[in-house]
């Protein structure tokens, strides 16, 4: 008898403590989410500074072979004409500007040339994998906090019919009208409900902050 109103007293305390747990809001539309997280997400701004890298890369690579160009300039002046002194002078100036490049510069431009749009290639490439991966991943853990969502309202109309019920058989009780054991079971009824909805708002609650979370969103 002792341990039967014991058990009464300890699922109505914690009938109690559950049902004071907070609220859990709803979830806005995939495709907010799959926006906000494709230009939020950290790991793709960080890759986008990669890219940003490689491209002033490739474009210093495309003037590296001025580095190696040499320019000289050459001017003369002269006697022109036989040795003759009474023949005229002719007086005359000559002038030029050489561009010398080194064959092995070139090769080697071509080929940083090559390596670097290579490796500009490489991050691009990667930026697509990590969205992709971010956008699988946002839709995966929009589904589970969905899905969750889905078993809060379920166990919450559970549970207020099972409080109804609770409470009839509270009063039936107290009025002597039904046993201890069938009351013991009604309060254990809902106790079990209310367990299973704190833990469905804790699977919820967790999955909705890993999506804001991927996505960039403050709590």
């Amino acid at each position: 008898m002792i341990q039967k109103k014991l058990h009464i007293i300890f699922c109505l305390f914690l009938s109690t403590s559950l049902g004071q747990s907070i609220d859990t809001s709803g979830l806005r539309e995939l495709s907010f989410y799959l926006q906000t997280g494709l230009a939020h997400a950290p790991s793709i701004q960080i890759q986008q500074e990669n890219i940003k890298r490689e491209e002033l890369e490739v474009k210093l690579n495309k003037t590296y072979w001025l580095r190696e160009v040499a320019i000289t300039a050459d001017i003369k002046y002269g006697r022109y004409g036989n040795l003759n002194p009474i023949d005229q002078l002719n007086l005359g100036y000559g002038s030029g500007i050489y561009l010398r490049l080194p064959v092995t510069s070139i090769i080697g431009q071509k080929k940083r040339m090559k390596q670097a749009e290579a490796q500009l290639h490489i991050a691009q490439l990667t930026e697509l994998e990590i969205k992709e991966q971010i956008r699988l991943k946002i839709m995966r853990l929009y589904c589970e906090a969905n899905g969750y969502l889905r078993q809060v309202k379920i166990y919450t109309e559970s549970c207020d019919h099972a409080y109804i019920n609770y409470r009839i058989s509270t009063k039936k009780y107290e009025l002597g009208q039904i046993e201890e054991d069938a009351y013991a079971r009604m309060a254990e009824i809902y106790f079990q409900l209310l367990a299973q909805l704190e833990k469905m708002r804790s699977e919820f609650e967790s999955s909705k902050l890993a999506l804001h979370e991927i996505c960039g969103i403050a709590p």
